[in-house]
């Protein structure tokens, strides 16, 4: 029995479907090295990577990361540029769905107790997931040298770094041999939450050269009576608030909350104040900024030319 030959019409079919799929193959050879170098990604470079926490973004942006990121949570809006990325939703309750479509190369997060699910979904399909904390100031510091190293920026973690490090030295000096007021730094009114020893912001107060009213042994935010506050007697009141957007000034409100008690001496003699939220509870690159704003409001005479202008006060 003879083999039957295929015609030539299904022979020029077949060849030229193998000339488009070698063509396809080429372009994709060829256009690899120019897509990779769009996004800033190689072999040890990510090129794009979803940050589920605003202090993670803020960080990976002074790494230099920006062009980099794919996207980022609600709250993310500081630098500038990171307001205009696409948005995956909140940091306790992400959207897996935003996260995916976004085909990130990295997505770091940070430990909570609403993410730990989400987090492990996105590991059981392949992502690679990195799981940063900084929950204090000492461990800024690692934290920074763990997004260096997962964003291909070693060398700009251990620079920036060595700028925060001189940055710390040099307000220490500035505020050193000053008394160090009673000072009141509040998270939350109602109920009254303060930033207690084991902070983050306690511990750019300490630098800044305040002296914590919280007791010791309380926690990280303990939840403070008002007797108790009354009596510690702090000269000082800063008031902010978690959910401050980047740069606003809290309500005055939360001033003139503090003025039916004109026993305690911060209030007496005007020194209650209102600052940004995100200055000073994203332990991350604006540290510096956050120890300049404490420094302008405990000691303003010693406060940097530089740094920047103090929120409100109550009269």
């Amino acid at each position: 029995m003879l083999e039957q030959l295929p015609s030539p019409r299904a022979s020029l079919l077949v060849r030229s479907r193998r000339a488009g799929a070698l063509l396809l193959c080429l372009l994709c050879l060829l256009c690899a090295p120019i897509l990779a170098g769009a996004t800033g990604a190689s072999a040890d470079r990510p090129g794009r990577i979803v940050s589920l926490a605003p202090n993670l973004t803020e960080i990976l942006f002074a790494l230099g990361a920006g062009p980099q990121m794919a996207g980022v949570t609600d709250y993310c809006d500081y630098p500038p540029e990171a307001r205009r990325l696409p948005r995956v939703g909140g940091y306790v309750n992400p959207s897996p769905e935003a996260v995916l479509a976004l085909a990130p190369d990295l997505v770091v997060a940070t430990p909570n107790v609403g993410n730990q699910p989400f987090v492990e979904r996105l590991m059981r399909v392949g992502t690679r997931v990195v799981v940063v904390q900084a929950r204090n100031l000492s461990e800024v510091f690692p934290a920074i040298e763990t997004l260096g190293k997962a964003a291909g920026r070693r060398e700009e973690a251990s620079a920036l770094n060595e700028r925060l490090r001189d940055g710390i030295r040099a307000a220490r000096a500035r505020v050193a041999g000053a008394r160090r007021p009673r000072t009141l730094l509040c998270i939350q009114l109602e109920p009254l939450l303060a930033a207690g020893h084991e902070s983050y912001p306690n511990d750019l107060l300490e630098i800044a050269g305040g002296e914590s009213i919280v007791p010791p042994g309380t926690g990280s935010y303990p939840n403070l009576s008002l007797e108790l506050v009354v009596r510690a007697a702090p000269e000082i009141v800063i008031v902010t608030r978690m959910d401050s957007p980047a740069g606003a000034r809290p309500a005055e409100g939360l001033l003139s909350w503090w003025g039916r008690w004109p026993s305690i001496p911060a209030v007496r003699d005007g020194r209650v104040h209102a600052v940004p939220g995100d200055t000073l509870l994203r332990p991350g690159p604006r540290l510096l900024d956050g120890i300049d704003l404490l420094i302008g409001l405990i000691h303003p005479d010693r406060r940097a030319a530089e740094a920047p202008l103090p929120g409100g006060g109550a009269s």
